[in-house]
């Protein structure tokens, strides 16, 4: 998958709270395609999918949408070649029929791509196939100039299109022999919930019928872990931090860090930028738990039920623990066992 900062420099920032989303099936790409899009994906047996995004703003910082230039780029697999032009074509329609207004345009050097846009609004979407694969794109501008959407997605394809060439994907029959935890990131994760091991599953929703460029889409995954290139584009960390994988279980994280040295560097910085949060109260540490802290957000208070008011982090070796919850105790209570989950296997 290409980093929309390397199509742009300035789309370095996540739109949610994370960059790449993984999509296994049709009903979790139209988190971000039209929903009548699923059917297509369905009919025509989409095998995977991935996505990621570029803002060239701090999605927590955009008080609208419509105030950032933004760049979601999403592959779908399909069985082959033939297939996959098929589909290209399919989903650019289907979204585009959605509304009258849409006006088919053109990306200069991609005549097989696929794209519209409706005159007066600052968003596009194209999309094109390239070998057995789709290619989508939705596009953000911070004005309605056709010309800048159509060449920031003339860019998109010009690096995205040949890292699928060195791809090799795995074969769809090798599927179910993969590994779920082969370097025991999730065993060193403490479960959401007593006895509820992390299993992998990616949950979606949109609260939007056509394909969307904003928060209303969201993709969440539950025990997956992003190693290497991945774990840093997921939580949109640089190279120098350190971080070579992250396991993920919606409000528990695990990064772990090449050494000792640099989780360390890392951690620190966490915990200053918690600490300089004005909206963030640190709570009294946590006995027996070094290099623990937990914070509470009392502006979220009132939200419990749908946020989470507690933050705790926690350091031991390679590995920083990250925890969020809705109730004080609960958290600080799982963030101990992290702690020691990490000590015990330490060794391993």
């Amino acid at each position: 998958m290409v980093d929309p900062a390397d199509v742009d420099p300035s789309l370095k920032y996540s739109i949610n709270a994370w960059g790449i989303q993984p999509l296994p099936t049709p009903r979790k790409a139209i988190a971000l395609l039209a929903k009548p899009v699923s059917k297509v994906l369905e009919h025509y047996r989409m095998i995977a999918g991935c996505a990621i995004d570029g803002s060239d703003a701090e999605y927590a910082t955009v008080d609208s949408p419509a105030s950032a230039r933004q760049l979601i780029v999403i592959v779908l697999r399909f069985p082959d070649e033939p297939t996959a032009s098929v589909v290209a074509s399919k989903i650019d329609s289907t979204d585009s029929e959605l509304n009258s207004a849409n006006v088919a345009v053109s990306v200069d050097g991609y005549p097989n791509a696929h794209a519209h846009w409706r005159p007066g609004l600052p968003t596009m979407a194209a999309s094109i196939a390239h070998g057995p694969y789709v290619v989508s794109l939705l596009l953000r501008n911070q004005t309605a100039d056709q010309q800048a959407l159509t060449g920031l997605a003339r860019t998109a394809f010009d690096k995205q299109l040949p890292m699928l060439d060195h791809f090799s994907a795995t074969p769809e029959d090798r599927f179910q022999s993969l590994p779920l935890d082969q370097d025991g990131m999730l065993r060193r994760l403490v479960p959401y919930a007593p006895n509820r091991w992390p299993y992998p599953a990616v949950v979606a929703f949109s609260n939007t019928t056509d394909a969307t460029l904003s928060q209303e889409g969201s993709v969440n995954p539950f025990g997956l872990v992003f190693e290497g290139r991945a774990a840093r584009l997921w939580y949109r960390v640089t190279y120098d931090t350190g971080v070579d994988a992250i396991a993920e279980n919606n409000f528990t994280q695990l990064y772990r860090h090449f050494d000792t040295v640099k989780a360390r560097k890392h951690f620190n910085t966490m915990l200053q930028k918690l600490i300089s949060n004005t909206a963030q109260q640190r709570l009294p540490d946590i006995p027996g738990a070094d290099d623990t802290a937990c914070f509470s957000n009392p502006s979220l208070q009132d939200y419990a039920q749908y946020s989470a008011p507690y933050t705790c982090i926690t350091l031991y070796g390679r590995y920083i623990g990250i925890l969020l919850g809705r109730d004080k105790v609960n958290t600080q209570h799982r963030i101990a066992a992290q702690y020691g989950l990490l000590m015990n296997t330490d060794s391993e």
